[in-house]
């Protein structure tokens, strides 16, 4: 029997034996025996690098890469303030107000300003800021005959009427008063609107 044996043995017999052995017990051998950091970007399969093989805080600024992130990635108030914008152009009104023939405001807001009626028919406006422009309108309905010919009109920075210190005058007339076919302009204490930029 021993005889048997030993005739079997041959250097290719045990060669064959023992990479048997390697090879059935090889992949457990290597996967106990890696040394650290012995796993390289190129053992890893494509996409095969989940979220939970990522360690807790092991992803930070300088391993991401520089204008990929978007703010949808971020919660509230992660995202610091940029510097503040110039200021936009003034819009189609700063001021849009309806004023009452007493001189009183009836509908809209003079924003810090103030208007006083200086004398008949003269509306003198003292506003938080420099106009630009400015469109005066009669409140009276235009389609009564005796309301067609009144005016409202604006002007800037008229020191005869008004003081220094305001910026705008609204005059209120009416072109024939007595309807007699002559231009009179008479001063009336008419309620008017007023768009000023």
């Amino acid at each position: 029997m021993r005889s048997t044996l030993r005739s079997k043995l041959t250097y290719a017999n045990v060669v064959a034996t023992l990479a048997l052995f390697v090879a059935l017990g090889g992949s457990s051998y290597a996967a106990i025996a890696l040394s650290k950091n012995s796993v390289k970007s190129k053992h890893i399969g494509k996409g095969q690098v989940k979220r939970a093989d990522i360690g807790r805080n092991a992803v930070n600024s300088a391993k991401v890469k520089n204008l990929s992130l978007l703010a949808a990635d971020f919660k509230a108030g992660q995202l610091p303030a940029g510097p503040k914008g110039d200021p936009g152009a003034p819009g189609l009104a700063r001021i849009s107000v309806g004023i009452l023939g007493s001189g009183s405001i009836f509908k809209g807001s003079l924003e810090g300003g103030s208007v006083r009626r200086a004398s008949t028919g003269q509306y003198c406006f003292d506003l938080p800021f420099t106009p630009v422009s400015a469109v005066a309108t009669p409140s009276p309905n235009v389609t009564n005959p005796a309301n067609q010919d009144v005016v409202a009109a604006v002007a800037v920075g008229i020191e005869a009427t008004c003081l220094a210190s305001e910026e705008l005058l609204v005059a209120v007339t009416e072109i024939d008063e007595d309807d007699n076919a002559t231009i009179d302009n008479t001063f009336l204490n008419r309620g008017f609107s007023l768009m000023v930029n």
